[in-house]
């Protein structure tokens, strides 16, 4: 099949159970510095982040960390408060490997996609 994707990484991020599923829609404050150049980085390319469940700790290849592929559908600045993202899901994945670190602070990671049903042919 096609190589695994590397998609930059948005980590420790709390969903509160809302929007862990493809297809959904999601709300996302951005919390930090490196989150917002990943943000851009994202926009230069295609629109895609990853978001990995749970907290951020290290790479097990035992039990490799899940998230879900969201594409970035607009950005909400604000001076007031913190940049907003709109996104929907795309797919869910499993980490490959280890993320590396980009020069610009965040993380970007090999995602390999799995689909919870099959997709009919």
């Amino acid at each position: 099949g096609p190589a695994a994707p590397v998609l930059p990484l948005l980590q420790g991020f709390d969903f509160r159970g809302t929007a862990l599923l493809p297809h959904g829609h999601a709300e996302v404050e951005l919390r930090s510095e490196s989150d917002e150049r990943m943000v851009e980085y994202a926009l230069q390319g295609g629109r895609r982040i990853g978001a990995l469940d749970g907290p951020a700790g290290g790479f097990d290849d035992g039990a490799r960390p899940l998230g879900v592929c969201f594409e970035i559908e607009r950005v909400e600045r604000s001076a007031q408060r913190r940049t907003r993202l709109k996104v929907t899901g795309k797919f869910r994945f499993w980490l490959v490997e280890a993320p590396q670190r980009h020069e610009l602070g965040f993380d970007l990671g090999r995602c390999e996609p799995f689909f919870d049903e099959p997709l009919s042919a």
